[in-house]
């Protein structure tokens, strides 16, 4: 919701100031001489400076890999919108003549990330918003200048000429020498070689882009002004193409971004949380994210091996797919990397909290296998396992962010405290999904039992509702002798008696316990965030 406020706030000023440069034009105070210098004036100079301040005033740059990473980004929206506008402009648009169908085409594929884009990002976003917009425009240009005057051009023989090779690369090569082209090469060059400068130039281009954002609505308010109006609200055509540009191609390119993208992980979004709670993101930060979160999957593919498990959230396991050999060393493998990403950190504290966190999620591991020939149905033991095999990898994480921006060890631990509360909630949910019959959840009921564990819901039942039968069956899945009819039964009996309720219950406590530690923090977007996160972890369905 605070996101949200803030870039509608943002958003009226803006349509504020443009509303000044609209009546500026009805009132005759500017006219075309007025915006063409105007324009002259954003594009050579202020908004060139906008690029530059972007990176010469943010002490704490985007890694390497990011900016590249943007760049592959474009190229890769470009290749998807150029298919999909062709296509949907010869199918859709095929009764208008080619100027009309090319020029439709046109505004499905290119936007403006010219000064008007350049101004909301200043506007709503940060420095790294504009300066990932400048390496947005490098290949936008390219393509605006090939593919997009191939688009608009019509069959006549002066068309034509425009659409030749050479014409091509000589409005290309025009394009990509202007003053905004040259700055986003200077920026992007920048900040791969991480210089930053605060001084007298990095100072200069923070006041020269600051009359970017209102020099720009100005234009496009008086631009608004002398427009046909009445043409446009009653053009078909141009509400279908629009509806397609905002609405279709994006969610197009959600789904094919999709196929190249993996979806935030869990632990790595805690980090970079924990780290926003206390300081800004920075390396550090992303190094220490991606080393945990690849620590958390080698223990993964290690547990498999252990435990013999052939699926993993619903998909083949490692070990499944080849075998246990592969699979060790697949592990072993994303434990290495791990270790080098929090090397590349250069903090001590955090090499310490990885390091420590191989040996306590091994010796959870030991303790979970020692437990199963432990015939006591001890619910403390239970807690120090899962305290060890999970909640001291959540605990790594907030811990880990906090240090990262150089939080206080008062706050560091109280990060530590919050991330295990997770933890715990975490795996709590997860041992409640083994009593569920649901598909979704991806892996099949009662695969806890099978493996010889018995988890939180069964404990409490076993030691509150003394039965006879019940306590054998729980000996035999101890020792892998139970089979599926008895699993089921003490899966029905634990329903039955209240155990889901229970650990329901203790989850929430813990839950509870977190929310605890946020509330004396104030009240911001990450607070929110963290407190979301929270929700997410005890109310997910999977």
């Amino acid at each position: 919701m605070e996101v949200f406020q803030h870039t509608f706030t943002q958003m009226l000023m803006l349509f504020a100031i443009m509303l000044c440069g609209f009546i500026a034009r009805k009132k005759r105070m500017t006219d075309d001489l007025f915006d063409g210098n105007l324009s002259k004036l954003v594009m050579s100079i202020t908004l060139p400076a906008t690029i530059l301040n972007s990176v010469l005033s943010d002490s704490q740059l985007p890694p390497d890999e990011v900016i590249l990473t943007m760049f592959g980004y474009a190229a890769l929206y470009f290749l998807f919108a150029a298919v999909f506008s062709y296509a949907v402009a010869h199918l859709v648009y095929r009764k208008l003549n080619r100027p009309a169908r090319g020029a439709h085409a046109f505004m499905m594929m290119f936007g403006n990330v010219g000064f008007l884009g350049f101004a909301v990002l200043a506007a709503i976003f940060d420095d790294n918003a504009v300066l990932y917009a400048a390496v947005f425009n490098i290949v936008f240009n390219v393509v605006l200048f090939s593919l997009g005057v191939f688009f608009v051009a019509g069959d006549d023989e002066q068309t034509r000429e425009k659409r030749s090779v050479k014409m091509q690369l000589k409005a290309l090569g025009h394009t990509l020498t202007k003053p905004v082209m040259l700055a986003s090469y200077a920026a992007m060059a920048l900040a791969l070689l991480h210089i930053t400068d605060n001084g007298p130039i990095g100072q200069t281009c923070s006041i020269l882009g600051g009359m970017t954002v209102p020099a720009a609505m100005l234009i496009i308010g008086s631009t608004l002004a002398k427009m046909p109006v009445r043409e446009m609200l009653f053009d078909g055509w141009s509400y279908l193409t629009t509806l397609i540009r905002l609405i279709v191609v994006p969610v197009g390119v959600y789904f094919v971004f999709g196929l190249f993208v993996s979806d935030p992980y869990l632990l790595a979004i805690l980090v970079l949380l924990a780290a926003k709670l206390f300081g800004k993101v920075c390396p550090a930060t992303l190094h220490a994210a991606v080393a945990l979160e690849l620590l958390h999957n080698a223990s993964l593919v290690h547990d498999d091996v252990v435990d013999e498990s052939t699926e993993r959230r619903g998909q083949l396991s490692v070990n499944a797919i080849f075998n246990n050999k592969v699979a060790v060393l697949a592990g072993d493998y994303l434990l290495a990397t791990a270790l080098v990403q929090v090397g590349m950190t250069r903090n001590h504290d955090i090499i310490d909290i990885v390091s420590c966190l191989g040996q306590d999620l091994a010796d959870g591991e030991l303790l979970q296998l020692s437990n199963v020939s432990n015939l006591h149905f001890s619910e403390e033991v239970y807690f120090d396992v899962i305290r060890k095999k999970t909640a001291v990898l959540f605990a790594a994480c907030t811990k880990a962010g906090a240090l990262s921006v150089g939080a206080s060890d008062e706050k560091a631990e109280s990060a530590r405290l919050f991330g295990e509360y997770i933890g715990l909630c975490f795996q709590i949910k997860d041992d409640i999904f083994d009593y569920s019959e649901s598909k979704e959840i991806g892996k099949p009921t009662g695969n806890d039992m099978v493996e010889g564990k018995l988890t939180l819901p069964a404990l409490h039942v076993l030691n509150t509702v003394k039965d006879k039968t019940a306590e054998e069956i729980a000996v035999k899945i101890k020792n892998g002798e139970a089979t599926p009819g008895e699993i089921a039964h003490l899966i029905e009996f634990t329903k039955q008696n209240g155990g889901i309720e229970y650990a329901s219950q203790v989850m929430y406590d813990y839950k509870e316990k977190a929310l605890s530690l946020l509330a004396s923090l104030p009240d911001t977007e990450v607070k929110v965030a963290l407190a979301g996160y929270l929700d997410y972890v005890v109310e997910r369905e999977k």
